[in-house]
């Protein structure tokens, strides 16, 4: 009876922290980046990237804004499944830095795990997203959202939120290889009606799918070409539809055209009427 009695107590320990010990507080999962790609974390460092905790204790973002140049915009963007912020720094500096954009990079995911509750949902991101944004005084509808493969299941209600119920910040949104899954609790609101009967109207998207993803169905062409046409049902605008049939998950990043065909694009349509970067 003692030995039964002991199991109950514990169990009931274990139940109640449970919850507590899902999540890493930031300096924790800024360690555990860096331990997982160290070349990455050194190159966002030794390029200017400064790490910023998040108000929360649970994560942190990438702030990078281009030396000696106010940046016409910011390119915010959403790392993959079981990735890291500096992952998405590194592919993107480059192309930031030609173009004159900085860069929000948000680290989602907690470090642990592959559930739900292991990453923010996308309307604990957006209060983030938003905050930093209006910090930086950062015009409406100037800037470019982006995410990757499970990043980019996420950012459909992050467009919608924002449109609907935010700063209408997002001028354009690049999907990269990650489907809306219309049975996803956010993307289901935004089907039915959360958000109104057309939540993406004004809205501006590139699509992203490689014709040798691993899951086509999920990230490949399939899955892209069927996102389509639900953005387009809700009021969107596909301006690109990249179906890069010699590509991988990956291959968005992996051919530079690909990129700069993509900031072209957004620098042509979005970013028209700003004025040249100033020298600072």
């Amino acid at each position: 009876m003692r030995h039964f009695v002991h199991l109950i107590v514990v169990s009931f320990v274990i139940i109640l922290f449970a919850p507590s010990l899902s999540f890493a507080d930031s300096e924790t999962l800024i360690k555990k980046a860096e331990h997982a790609d160290k070349s990455r974390y050194e190159y966002a460092l030794k390029n200017g990237a400064s790490i910023v905790h998040t108000k929360d204790n649970k994560s942190f973002y990438l702030l990078w804004r281009p030396e000696g140049i106010e940046p016409k915009s910011y390119i915010v963007t959403i790392h993959g499944h079981g990735s890291y912020a500096f992952d998405e720094f590194y592919l993107w500096h480059g192309y930031a830095k030609k173009y004159g954009y900085g860069i929000i990079a948000l680290q989602w995911w907690f470090g642990e795990g592959d559930m739900t509750e292991d990453y923010y949902s996308p309307f604990a991101m957006y209060p983030i997203i938003e905050d930093t944004l209006r910090q930086l005084h950062t015009p409406q509808g100037k800037v470019l959202l982006h995410g990757f493969s499970r990043g980019s299941a996420n950012i459909y209600a992050l467009t919608a939120l924002d449109r609907n119920k935010g700063g209408k910040f997002f001028g354009m949104t690049i999907a990269n290889a990650g489907g809306a899954s219309k049975d996803y609790p956010p993307n289901y609101d935004i089907s039915h009606g959360s958000f109104g009967q057309t939540p993406f109207e004004g809205t501006h998207w590139i699509l992203f799918a490689g014709g040798k993803d691993e899951h086509p169905e999920r990230d490949g062409i399939p899955a892209m070409t069927r996102s389509k046409e639900w953005i387009e049902s809700l009021g969107g605008k596909i301006d690109l539809f990249m179906a890069d049939r010699e590509a991988d998950h990956g291959g968005f990043h992996q051919n530079k055209k690909n990129t700069e065909q993509a900031l072209e694009l957004f620098d042509t349509l979005i970013i028209k009427t700003m004025p040249k970067p100033k020298t600072l």
